[in-house]
């Protein structure tokens, strides 16, 4: 499903919050249609064979010091406060809010309304907001795409907002940096700014489901899981770059995913809806199928 919208796009808040409005979105274009944008904006190139190739620039990987969480009466109990997780102030988040609305309102900006969890039971509706139309086709390729009736009527249970090239001034938006990622649940919003590295997305709904998903009763796990004939599920556990996504690329098994699942009562559920596998040093000799594709 392609659509062009020039006029507004809106997100619902609470009363008397600003109004998340983005004044030209391209919303939910298809695969085809963001791959021509990226290339028509000159936002990286063509390599041999057809892959979009892009530079993230200074950040090539997640910035952990730079993520934040805003203190508010809602969520503040449940979060284990300290070096990982920041508190942030919610009138500096409002502020920064604002800054980065009038800075993608100046742009072309893509949106893509996404589902989270393959378990129907427990998916969440997202919006993923992004500067760049490779981002946008980097979401809708690791998340769940709705079918074309499900866009009718939906209704983003969160929504993340990638401004990609905006950077924050730490002496007024009390940030670490320039870069920033600031999750805000009290306003089912995540800002994202100073970093073109789109695992920040990724990473991003992984945080809001690992927060979220535990008060239902359901393990979220960072792994990778396959499954046997037998429907014997293996779970692999291990920091990023140690190889799970390898291990469960396994020719005689199905794979259920790569990285992020949930584990309920009726058994483990992906909650995206592709894989993320890094090329560094790929071999076709110990990697065979991730290296076909």
């Amino acid at each position: 499903m392609q659509t062009l919208d020039t006029g507004r796009e809106t997100t619902p808040n609470p009363e008397n919050e600003p109004e998340l409005d983005f004044i030209t979105a391209a919303r939910n274009l298809s695969a085809p249609a963001l791959y021509e944008a990226a290339v028509r904006n000159n936002e990286g190139i063509v390599a041999l064979g057809g892959p979009m190739v892009v530079s993230t620039g200074k950040h090539t990987g997640r910035s952990p010091n730079d993520k934040f969480f805003v203190k508010e009466p809602g969520s503040e109990a449940n979060i284990n406060w300290g070096k990982v997780n920041k508190p942030f102030e919610a009138a500096k988040f409002e502020a920064l809010h604002r800054r980065v609305v009038e800075y993608m309102n100046a742009r072309q900006i893509y949106t893509q309304d996404l589902f989270v969890v393959a378990d129907p039971a427990y998916r969440m509706p997202i919006r993923v907001v992004s500067e760049y139309a490779w981002q946008s086709l980097f979401a809708q390729n690791l998340f769940i795409r709705p079918q074309a009736d499900q866009l009718e009527n939906f209704v983003p249970q969160f929504t993340v907002i990638d401004a990609a090239n905006f950077q924050a001034d730490p002496a007024r938006d009390g940030t670490a940096s320039s870069t920033f990622i600031i999750v805000n649940f009290a306003r089912k919003l995540v800002l994202i700014g100073g970093t073109s590295y789109a695992g920040e997305i990724k990473k991003s709904v992984f945080t809001l489901l690992n927060f979220l998903l535990p008060l239902k009763g359901i393990l979220s796990m960072h792994c990778s899981c396959n499954v046997g004939q037998d429907e014997d599920v293996a779970i692999f556990f291990g920091l990023s770059g140690t190889g799970k996504t390898t291990l469960s690329a396994d020719p005689e098994r199905r794979l259920i995913g790569d990285d992020e699942h949930g584990w309920s009562e009726n058994g483990v559920f992906n909650f995206e809806g592709g894989c993320y596998a890094k090329v560094i040093k790929l071999s076709a000799t110990a990697e065979p199928e991730i290296y076909e594709t």
